[in-house]
């Protein structure tokens, strides 16, 4: 191997150890990124710095030109994983999508006084999602709620819901 190979590989395993090692959330060892000012180091903290403590349920329902109410309907994004999911799976990026929105509705909520709600971005983000899907031709006004499970202590408790939104109804 020549000199100049030799140099690329050393490079190349030099970067790879420092970049499995600033995955280590340590002090001294997070101080290693100041030497970085390009950002050749990646931080691949999966979870984000705090993982999900549940999963949402965006459900929606119609109200027809006799008033009445549907059922209430999840919104399902991107169908059934196919078996091949881990080497392809573009329906991703849709449950990704929704599901910051869901988490970004669910921050306003909290947040923010209730009649500034409806004027944020998740709310009609979430608001045109829905009134998008497909519908009756008797259906007037649409309505959506959203949901959030905790997730279980232990793998026998059952999951506890809780509404966090529930949208007044708008026009179709």
């Amino acid at each position: 191997m020549r000199s100049a190979e030799l140099l690329v590989v050393l490079i190349l395993a030099v970067w790879f150890f420092l970049a499995a090692l600033v995955q280590i959330r340590l002090p001294w060892i997070q101080a290693i990124r100041r030497w970085d000012p390009f950002d050749l180091l990646p931080m691949w903290w999966f979870f984000a710095p705090q993982a999900p403590k549940g999963d949402f349920f965006l459900l929606y329902r119609h109200i027809g030109s006799d008033q009445t109410a549907t059922d209430w309907r999840e919104v399902v994004v991107g169908g059934e994983r196919p078996y091949w999911a881990f080497l392809l799976n573009p329906g991703r990026r849709e449950r990704k999508a929704l599901f910051d929105i869901c988490s970004a509705l669910a921050g306003v909520a909290l947040e923010e006084p209730e009649e500034d709600i409806p004027d944020s971005v998740p709310y009609l983000a979430l608001l045109n999602h829905v009134s998008a899907l497909p519908k009756n031709e008797t259906s007037r006004q649409i309505q959506f709620m959203l949901m959030q499970s905790s997730l279980a202590a232990t793998p026998t408790d059952q999951p506890q819901y809780e509404t966090l939104f529930l949208s007044p109804f708008h026009r179709l």
